[in-house]
């Protein structure tokens, strides 16, 4: 998650080539690539085994960070499995998702041992009143609710209203109304707090597509910002990230 298809095909090269064997195709589904290997031949089974882990190994070297998990795995299978397993707790801020990132969290079997629950914030007055925002943030002149200062103030007021280790917030313009020159349909922050640490991660995006898709690619690209975060990966630049 985090790269264009054609991107990662290009870094694949000459893995991709239609007479390599195995074949190695990507999918690309949800803003979701799938690298996918096929060996077809006269090899015996541990043979064909051991040539698709060694190709395998060869598309995880060149997807790097990029790379969330393999077969049926999604983001937020990934994510819940993680948070379990570590023992700590997740909870989000929405404004323009509108609470489809604790869907897709909850859709994941025993999320509950995970996710707290999330605030819907939709309105200035209750960014306010929920997540702590400072009102200044909405007057006139002030940076606004869609801002690198109002993610901010959301993902750090989720910690301290759900009590949790982790706060993922997501404020933008999902359209097709409410844009302007300055802030256009398709812009996103997303901030992910965490407790201990001393900066949060704000990041900005251009999200492209209709509403839905908007609003899906952001959900989606928090939950990754938290992925880096629990796999102690670099926050690699994801696909687009704009500054």
């Amino acid at each position: 998650f985090g790269i264009a298809e054609s991107d990662l095909a290009t870094r694949l090269g000459e893995l991709m080539k239609r007479d390599a064997t195995p074949l190695v195709g990507t999918t690309a589904s949800g803003g979701v690539v799938s690298i996918r290997m096929r060996y077809e031949g006269t090899m015996t089974a541990l043979e064909a085994d051991a040539l698709l882990d060694s190709v395998e190994a060869k598309c995880r070297d060149v997807a790097g960070a990029y790379i969330f998990g393999g077969g049926r795995d999604t983001l937020a299978s990934v994510v819940v499995g993680q948070l379990r397993a570590s023992g700590q707790t997740l909870g989000s801020v929405e404004s323009c998702t509108g609470g489809l990132l604790g869907a897709y969290v909850t859709e994941v079997p025993g999320s509950s041992a995970a996710f707290v629950g999330g605030l819907v914030t939709y309105t200035n007055q209750l960014k306010t009143a929920l997540a702590h925002v400072d009102a200044a943030n909405f007057a006139a002149g002030a940076p606004g609710a869609v801002s690198k200062e109002t993610a901010r103030a959301m993902a750090l007021g989720g910690l301290q209203t759900l009590g949790c280790d982790h706060t993922l917030a997501i404020t933008g313009i999902a359209g097709p109304d409410g844009g302007s020159a300055e802030k256009p349909v398709g812009l996103v922050y997303i901030a992910r707090a965490s407790r201990g640490d001393d900066e949060v991660d704000v990041r900005a995006f251009k999200m492209l597509g209709d509403r839905q898709n908007i609003r899906d690619w952001s959900a989606k690209t928090a939950m990754a910002m938290l992925w880096q975060k629990l796999s102690g990966l670099p926050s690699v630049k994801m696909l687009r990230e704009s500054h």
